[in-house]
């Protein structure tokens, strides 16, 4: 009685296998090493079966297009490359190689990119969809950004309390600097310093990259002597 159920229940499946075959079309009855589930189509290839992933994707239409969110950027800003087509995107290996020998790094949707080195940055996105590949090229050009060669805190004593201050900048070709209440297109400002403070200030290159710097400005009172004795002598060379 078994015999005969396992028999009825082939010749089922082989009957179904033979009428889709009929329409051109073959199903997987089963699971395979390669992960492909029940009900995946069947593809020929050079008269072998393949079946899964690789060919599933065969006849569909996809671009490797994208945008960038900025191709000209200053040091350590960001630029964000986003695809154009969204089509089978969890199905989608993406490649992202920059142009003239650098590795090859793989990337996600919307990535981002914040480079600190200046100079054109031109690379190539691969996006391969099961056996296929599409490549698309771009570039985005970094441009210096100016930055302040100098120390963040400064003594200062009250009898030398006023002073020019004129920042060290590099990078900054043209400079503009922007001093706070004071007229533009300076490159020092007379500060009076009366207790500690912090100052803030930015400042442009010709590129248009600018940034911003604070200083703080130490106070210390200008200490004083009390004698010990009005009649106190001391002679050459002593220590009080």
């Amino acid at each position: 009685m078994a015999y005969c159920r396992l028999t009825f229940i082939s010749i089922l499946i082989l009957s179904s296998v033979i009428l889709r075959a009929q329409n051109n079309i073959l199903i997987s009855t089963g699971s395979h090493s390669n992960g492909v589930s029940i009900g995946e189509p069947v593809v020929y290839n050079k008269g072998k079966a393949n079946i899964g992933f690789l060919n599933r994707f065969r006849g569909s239409n996809f671009s490797a297009g994208f945008l960038l969110s900025n191709d000209t950027i200053c040091q350590n800003d960001i630029t964000q490359l986003v695809l154009s087509d969204s089509t089978f995107l969890g199905s989608k290996k993406f490649t992202f190689e920059y142009l003239g020998g650098t590795l090859a790094e793989v990337v996600s949707v919307d990535s981002v990119f914040s480079p600190s080195d200046t100079g054109w940055y031109p690379f190539e996105l691969t996006v391969k969809l099961g056996r296929r590949r599409k490549r698309d090229q771009g570039g985005f050009y970094v441009l210096p950004r100016p930055l302040f060669i100098g120390v963040d805190t400064i003594n200062v004593c009250q009898e030398s309390n006023v002073f020019y201050f004129t920042p060290d900048i590099g990078q900054c070709a043209n400079c503009d600097i922007s001093f706070p209440s004071s007229s533009p297109g300076l490159d020092s400002v007379q500060l009076t310093i009366n207790n500690d403070s912090l100052y803030t200030f930015s400042f442009e290159n010709e590129q248009g990259c600018s940034d911003q710097q604070s200083i703080w400005f130490d106070y210390h009172l200008t200490p004083t002597i009390n004698a010990i004795s009005p009649q106190l002598t001391i002679c050459n060379e002593d220590t009080i």
